[in-house]
């Protein structure tokens, strides 16, 4: 067997592999979903409030699958051979981190209304520590962004640099 078609059979596994794998997360996820459900239905007392959560949950899960199924595969489809591999793997991974916390922001915005309605009948004082915490964590996510986004840039950046580099030392 010649080493091209080992490396395209091995390769044609690997992707196979990764497709049955999130196919595998998506059906435990659906079946984890259906069971939750089920049994929060059971509970009569069980807050709507949390089944909101809950549905919640499932939903950005399946949606952040989604993303990093998107971001696997666009890297496997990469030919690993071109001189622009890396600089494509890294921009296949900022979409990857643009679209994680695009959903961040929208989870954010769903779960707003659910906790202000889940502390409602919460005193003044606890009040006031959710708002805080939620600012923080907020804040810590507004600042990983941020630095995520510089660190690609900078990523980048290096990555031009060292492949110029490598074109002037091959001259």
């Amino acid at each position: 067997m010649d080493a091209t078609k080992f490396n395209n059979d091995f390769m044609d596994f690997y992707k196979n592999s990764i497709k049955m794998s999130f196919d595998a997360l998506n059906a435990f996820t659906d079946q984890s979903e259906a069971l939750t459900e089920n049994l929060l239905g059971t509970i009569p007392s069980f807050p709507e409030e949390g089944k909101k959560v809950a549905s919640l949950y499932f939903k950005e899960s399946k949606k952040g699958l989604a993303i990093l199924r998107k971001c696997v595969e666009s890297n496997l489809d990469l030919d690993w051979t071109s001189q622009d591999a890396p600089v494509k793997s890294l921009e296949a991974i900022e979409a990857f981190s643009k679209d994680v916390f695009k959903e961040a922001a929208a989870i954010q915005k769903e779960m707003k209304p659910l906790v202000e309605k889940a502390t409602e009948q919460l005193p003044k004082e606890a009040k006031e520590l959710v708002d805080f915490s939620n600012k923080v964590v907020n804040s810590g996510s507004e600042n990983l962004q941020n630095n995520v986004t510089k660190s690609f840039e900078s990523a980048k950046k290096t990555i031009v640099d060292i492949s110029a580099t490598v074109k002037k030392a091959a001259k």
